[in-house]
């Protein structure tokens, strides 16, 4: 069960990051599709407060008043930008809506391509505080193999130690054997007596 929940858990975060991805896809589709039907009538405003990220999105994007006026054939596709964007998601609806504003609110280029621009920022730090969030998700797992790798280094000298006090009890050991057959042959006895039996390391 418990793997059941974590496996329908995982693909709404992947959805989440797909969809901030292809929300500034729309963006930039939006900036070209702007830039091939520029309009300079007033009002000029750079920033208006229109713009809000809360505010509810029209069911579709609003049209340039050029945008039903024929187009050159040179402005048909942007290096092949236009076409590929519209066979991408021409069986989807075409990209979503990004900018929540009315024809009648904003005319010019300049202001939809500003709040283009503020709205593709924010869905950047957006994207970028999910990766943030991801990373901190790896973090304890680097910490868990950190500490692994600090336990066996551990154990390593550990066992290094453990090796060179037994090369020094052998050597104490060896040299006591040389001790009692030296003690035993000036006292005229047997070096090696049959009822006496050394330890062997």
């Amino acid at each position: 069960m418990d793997e059941q929940v974590t496996a329908t858990a995982a693909p709404p975060a992947t959805k989440n990051g797909q969809q901030m991805l292809a929300q500034l896809l729309a963006i930039a589709y939006h900036v070209l599709d702007e830039t091939k039907h520029m309009n300079l009538k007033p009002p000029l405003r750079p920033s208006s407060k229109l713009f809000a990220a809360d505010a509810p999105a029209p069911s579709s994007p609003p049209c340039s008043p050029e945008a039903d006026a024929p187009q050159d054939e040179t402005l048909s596709d942007v290096n092949g930008l236009a076409a590929g964007f519209a066979g991408g998601h021409a069986h989807t609806g075409g990209h979503p809506v990004v900018i929540p504003y009315l024809p009648e609110e904003i005319q010019d280029t300049y202001s939809k391509i500003a709040a283009l621009k503020a709205q593709y920022m924010k869905v950047s730090a957006e994207l970028l505080e999910a990766v943030k969030e991801v990373e901190k998700e790896k973090e304890p797992q680097q910490d868990v193999k950190d500490a692994t790798a600090k336990l066996v280094q551990r154990r390593n000298q550990l066992r290094k130690e453990v090796y060179e006090r037994n090369v020094v009890m052998k050597g104490l050991i060896d040299r006591l054997r040389n001790l009692q057959h030296s003690i035993r042959l000036m006292k005229g006895g047997s070096a090696y007596p049959p009822n006496i039996v050394m330890e062997s390391v």
